[in-house]
């Protein structure tokens, strides 16, 4: 019996340690004027612990709200995504195009546009994922070719 237990709080340590750097899309961790990021509950912490990482375990498994693969991309990914549109091509870039659905053909007019109109996109201190989604709508809303060929797939309930 001591075994069992011990064992269960070795696993639970085990893939508890580091949760704080998952994802939660949720209310609480989902952005907000104050804190524009999918960061978790408290975006400054780096604690590592049972009690912290249990929360961020709890967070990311509660899950509730519109938070998708599309979403996560650009937020995780943002950095990289500001590079490859400075450079008008790269890896970010076709994962981004596929995840709006662009067709094959379109990629290259994909990676042109956002490169063209970088500093729209990428303007001012408003730094994050849900500014640059925002900005891509309205960009990608003026190029008619990619209007039908990039768009978003519908977003499923366990997205």
């Amino acid at each position: 019996m001591k075994k069992l237990g011990l064992f269960s709080m070795f696993a639970i340590l085990t893939f508890t340690t580091g949760s704080e750097y998952l994802m939660a899309c949720h209310e609480e961790a989902s952005g907000s004027q104050f804190v524009p990021t999918l960061r978790g509950h408290n975006p400054t912490s780096r604690q590592s612990g049972f009690l912290t990482s249990f929360e961020g375990t709890a967070a990311f498994l509660s899950t509730s709200t519109k938070c998708d693969v599309y979403t996560s991309f650009i937020e995780l990914n943002y950095d990289q995504i500001v590079e490859n549109a400075a450079q008008g091509h790269g890896p970010y870039l076709d994962a981004l195009a596929s995840l709006r659905g662009c067709s094959i053909d379109s990629k290259l007019l994909f990676r042109q546009v956002l490169h063209e109109n970088f500093s729209e996109l990428f303007e001012n201190h408003e730094l994050n994922g849900e500014a640059l989604s925002r900005r891509l709508e309205i960009i990608l809303n003026r190029e008619p070719v990619l209007l039908d060929k990039c768009l978003l797939p519908a977003q499923s309930a366990y997205s």
